[in-house]
């Protein structure tokens, strides 16, 4: 069975933080403020480097979306966060009076907020369109809301929607996609007017903009047409020609669609000016009713096999298969598909000189590199490393790239920048790279999180390591547990346990073969629901998307335990999946619920037990009740239990006391801030505190270089250091001994090393002291801190200290480190300085060739393209650019790259740009650069251009009609003192790069 979640949503399942860079001038890069954003060429605001997105320090994000000027996130407890241009409703906020306006007069939000009437879905993934969202919830459940001029959000009543002051319909607010019921969706992609959902079992079904062949149905005979005869999809239709192959994934272009297969196959259908299909060449083609070669029957990619990961940008596609290897086809025009010769014979190039390339390639560049992520934008392509490293390349116009500078890249024919070659992205503060993804010209990368405690505690979760006592569930199944985390993380546990022991009734059970622990009954519980119920009590925290509680009455259970031993920070979050549960079966509407209102549904009404019962219901002209009072001493009367089913219960006097009296009462009213801090920093303090008892330890650690003594917990430290696993865990004698000598480490050291181990406690932007740790962390396998003395070194790397770290990493196997630390010296600009360093000097002789091997082989930067690439300068026809305003409503870019000559229907009445994907076979025309610059149009209030709405209106710029320019101007550190140097130690453990573990936990 496939994933619920797409390829790649397991790399970052523990949430990261957001950076985000590129276009920014309709707030979609989440910064409170624009005013201060550098201005590009243009005079437009942008963000040349990843910067974090500061309003999500303290969420954890796993999901990631963007789309023309608007942006979307899902936290890992399965929250949506949205951002950025909001004039179709792309957002899913009903309230857009309140945001901030542009020039022109349209809204955009421009710093996260969450999508409230979403609140209480647990979505697990999402995709964004041009000007129209989707969202996925746990359940398989689509929602879709924005911009809908072309079907594109498949609720068939289109003509019934709101219209926008240009007669767009469009969605306020997020709706399900009713025809896809009964299928359970298990993943879902966007172009820019069109939508793809693809089913567990592999179905693909595809709605929106058609006439390029993008929704893979060759007859669009019976689709609806819009106004200019172009055919649209309203509603989701399984693609016939797929039936017979299990899809798992599937991506979208401007009016192309690739899908893979359980097999590693790719197939691809839709608009194929430029070679994105990557089928056949172009002139043996179909054309279509505008003269545009398509193909819209799914045929196999040529030369592709074991496939697991898929991209769109506008007119071209990537792939990555299962080992790695990054292959791109399609349109070259602002060097997206990372060729690094401009001449390459295997390009061709159309009458007018835009280059393409038919057929996969392997992108040479990057062959040494095991890609694990990729995301293209409408001319630029992003693709991230196993070890974590960025790369990107194409269009640069809005740096979208991320390199800070464009300095001495090459520029087409209008001035504008491009990266023909893959380039290192290195502004993330040493970070590593989880996730990407691309908007048009904007970016977002998902890294490494700061903390790590919590995953590390939760592998002690029924873990027989070291347990010291055991519950047994309500079916009789033994779970493993250790009482010095319930002692500071559940006390009113720890304090039932203890007494049960004292009472001496209690039976064993036998743990690593030989150890006998105490074994208590939880007779009330069941073995799923006590599973997350300690989930919650190791990490004090619960991830929706993921935990194993399937069924309402087991989050009731989960509930009761949480009140019956006084974990309040649990409640507030049994809360929240109650609202789940009833919400999915849509028993629960936030939105419009009052629970004391007698006219709402009995089964929103499923936790109250509402006193006063009256046979004469209030009709809906009546006013409501007055909240009751549920004391169980306010009176006698008979009462009234509302069942989740839709049915009532009705108790007698007594019943109803009694029930009172032994049931709960649930307030679901409830409502949390948008961005508030989720127990970030709870868990470590319970953890320092339990560093601090000494009641508790049962082990001495002793640093041997000085005979300072430190207590600590055997069960703790092996949850984070494979060394102590290895040390307690085995037939060595301080397995049973309270007391371990520790070589070669000072106890200032020492301490330091515990109080990352129990609160992630390390000093962020010191160099010194990820120099003195990483051996230490290395020698005893924390891999966890290892990994983020990585970082600041990466971060703080300079000429003066690059030899040395160089030389560390290679001696303590921190390969990512090693490579961005030769890959710095090896610089150019760098080089020649490095090597007059005393740094350098000191280092091993063999170190030293590599050095100088690697800066003599290191790739010279891509030449120069025989003659610049064409701008847009043919493209700029008086009666094309008025075509694409009169009808810039019509899903798509209306203008993401050219105009249509006279007479031509623009591409944006068709689902896409004109340019970058449709040229009309005859002339095979207008693919030029400017698809890769913030804006070559006015926006489409149901599509958009590469730009959406522009919030700053320099001098001389003409706003399109949606703000968009036109084309002829655009397109907990510790204070501690500095510690000794280190001697130096290979490690005793199996020295894995420590990345791996992080980053390589998607599919292939």
């Amino acid at each position: 069975m496939p994933e619920r979640v797409p390829h790649g949503a397991q790399v970052c399942q523990m949430g990261g933080n957001v950076h985000s860079w590129g276009s920014g001038e309709m707030g979609q890069l989440g910064f409170p403020s624009l005013e201060d954003l550098p201005k590009d060429q243009d005079g437009y605001p942008y963000e040349p480097t990843a910067s974090v997105i500061k309003e999500f320090k303290q969420i954890k994000i796993c999901q990631i979306a963007g789309g023309d000027g608007h942006t979307a996130a899902v936290t890992v407890h399965g929250k949506l966060y949205s951002w950025g241009a909001s004039a179709c409703g792309q957002l899913g906020h009903c309230d857009t009076a309140q945001m901030p306006k542009d020039v022109e007069g349209y809204p955009y939000q421009p710093v996260p907020l969450l999508v409230s009437s979403l609140q209480d879905v647990c979505i697990v993934q999402i995709a964004c369109g041009d000007a129209h969202t989707v969202a996925l919830s746990r359940e398989g459940v689509l929602y879709s809301w924005g911009g809908g001029g072309c079907g594109q959000l498949g609720h068939s009543e289109t003509s019934k929607m709101p219209k926008d002051e240009d007669g767009c319909p469009y969605q306020l607010t997020p709706r399900v996609v009713e025809h896809l019921r009964p299928h359970v969706v298990a993943t879902v992609a966007c172009g820019k007017a069109h939508t793809i959902a693809v089913s567990e079992r592999g179905r693909m079904f595809t709605w929106g903009a058609g006439a390029c062949g993008q929704l893979g149905h060759p007859d669009t005979s019976s689709f609806p047409s819009d106004e200019d005869g172009y055919p649209f999809q309203p509603v989701p239709r399984e693609v016939d020609h797929l039936k017979d192959f299990k899809v798992i994934a599937t991506a979208c272009g401007d009016v192309h669609t690739l899908a893979l297969t359980d097999d590693g196959y790719v197939y691809s259908f839709g608009g194929g000016s430029y070679g994105q299909l990557g089928v056949k060449d172009v002139l043996t083609m179909p054309v279509d009713a505008d003269n545009c070669p398509y193909m819209p029957t799914p045929q196999p990619v040529l030369n592709l096999g074991n496939i697991v990961r898929l991209a769109c940008g506008d007119s071209h596609s990537l792939t990555v298969d299962r080992d790695g290897r990054l292959y791109c086809w399609g349109a070259n025009s602002c060097g997206q598909l990372g060729i690094m010769n401009p001449d390459d014979p295997r390009i061709r190039k159309d009458p007018d000189g835009i280059p393409h390339l038919p057929t996969p390639a392997i992108v040479e560049a990057l062959a040494d590199q095991r890609i694990i992520d990729i995301a293209c934008g409408e001319a630029h392509s992003l693709a991230v490393s196993a070890t974590g490293n960025l790369y990107s390349w194409g269009a640069c116009s809005c740096g979208q790239l991320g390199l800070g500078s464009c300095e001495g890249m090459p520029v087409d024919s209008d001035g504008y920048p491009y990266q023909p070659t893959p380039t290192l992205v290195t502004g993330f503060r040493g970070q590593a790279v989880l996730k990407v993804a691309c908007g048009g010209v904007h970016n977002l990368a998902i890294t490494e999180p700061d903390q790590s405690l919590a995953l590390s505690l939760s592998s002690l979760v029924n873990s027989e390591t070291l347990a010291d006592v055991a519950f047994r569930s309500s079916e009789g199944s033994v779970l493993y547990a250790h009482l010095c985390i319930l002692k500071h993380n559940a006390l009113s546990l720890h304090s039932y346990v203890m007494a049960q022991l004292e009472g001496g009734t209690n039976s064993s059970v036998v743990v690593d073969g030989e150890q006998q622990i105490p074994l208590v009954a939880l007779a009330n519980a069941r073995k799923e629901v006590l599973l997350d119920f300690m989930q919650y009590v190791y990490t004090l925290d619960i991830d929706a998307a993921t935990m194993s509680l399937s069924s309402f009455s087991a989050v009731l259970e989960l509930y009761h335990l949480g009140d019956r031993f006084n974990l309040t920070n649990l409640l507030p979050k049994c809360r929240r999946l109650i609202r789940q549960q009833l919400g999915k079966q849509n028993l629960y509407r936030p939105s419009t619920l009052n629970l004391f209102d007698t006219r709402s549904s009995s089964a929103a009404r499923s936790a109250l037990l509402f006193r006063g019962y009256q046979e004469d219901v209030p009709s809906d002209e009546s006013p409501a009740p007055a909240p009751p009072d549920f004391s169980p001493g306010a009176g006698d009367g008979w009462g009234i239990f509302f069942l989740p089913t839709g049915q009532a219960l009705v108790l007698d006097d007594v019943a109803y006391r009694e029930t009172l009296a032994r049931g709960t009462l649930l307030d679901l009213q409830d409502i949390e801030a948008p961005i508030k801090d989720e127990d970030a920093t709870i868990l470590e303090d319970h953890m320092r505190q339990m560093l601090a008892d000494k009641e508790s330890c049962d082990v001495t650690l002793v640093a041997g270089l000085e005979s300072d003594e430190v207590a600590a917990h055997k069960c703790v430290l092996a949850s984070r250091s494979s060394y102590f696993r290895a040390l307690f865990s085995s037939e060595f004698r301080e397995r049973s001994e309270g007391r371990v000598l520790l070589e070669d480490i000072t106890f200032e050291q020492l301490i330091l090393l515990l109080n990352f181990i129990y609160a992630d406690d390390w000093l962020a932007e010191d160099a010194d002291f990820a120099l003195d740790m990483i051996p230490i962390a290395d020698r005893f396998s924390v891999l966890d801190l290892k990994r983020l003395c990585e970082r600041t070194l990466i971060g703080a790397m300079s000429v003066d200290n690059v030899a040395r770290v160089f030389a560390l990493a290679d001696k303590y196997s921190c390969n990512r480190l090693r490579s961005r630390a030769l890959l710095f010296m090896t610089d150019s600009a760098n080089f020649h300085l490095v090597m007059k360093t005393a740094s350098f000097a000191e280092l091993d002789k063999a170190l030293i060739l590599q050095i100088l091997h690697s800066h003599k082989t290191a790739p010279a930067p891509a030449p120069p393209p025989s003659e610049p690439l064409p701008g847009n300068s043919a493209t700029n026809s008086k009666a094309g650019q008025s075509k694409m305003r009169d009808h810039r409503h019509r899903g798509g870019s209306a203008g993401a790259g050219t105009a249509r000559p006279p007479g031509a229907n623009a591409a944006g009445l068709r689902g896409g740009s004109s340019s970058s994907s449709c040229a009309p076979l005859s002339t095979l025309t207008e693919a030029s650069t400017t698809q890769g610059r913030a804006s070559d149009g006015p926006q489409a209030p149901c599509g958009g251009s590469s730009s959406s709405s522009t919030l700053f209106s320099p001098q001389g710029a003409r706003p399109g009609p949606r703000g968009g320019t036109s084309p002829e101007l655009r397109s907990g550190g510790l204070e501690v003192p500095r510690l000794p140097p280190t001697p130096g130690r290979s490690s005793i453990t199996d020295q894995t790069n420590s990345d791996v573990r992080f980053f390589e936990l998607g599919p292939g």
